[in-house]
């Protein structure tokens, strides 16, 4: 889900060995900090596997677009009362 995100928003950015264009180097700028975002969301202290990583990161990526997931992660807030099965 996030490469896909990833893809979508930042999918204009491209180096192609020559200069790099000033917007070309604003978006990299917001692709890190929207990924830093995300990780800034996780509880480093709570051991947990590769899967409940992708659960989270997919949460907080469905909160910043707005849109509903299936099956939130454990430990986040459910804004939409519509989504809880």
């Amino acid at each position: 889900m996030f490469l896909e995100r990833f893809g979508e928003s930042y999918g204009n950015i491209s180096f192609d060995g020559g200069e790099v264009d000033p917007d070309t180097f604003e978006w990299v700028h917001y692709t890190l900090n929207d990924f830093d975002n995300a990780l800034s969301d996780l509880d480093y202290n709570d051991p947990m596997s590769f899967f409940d990583v992708a659960r989270r990161l997919e949460a907080v990526i469905a909160r910043e677009e707005g849109t509903e997931t299936n099956h939130p992660a454990s430990g986040c807030q459910i804004t939409n009362p519509i989504n809880i099965e």
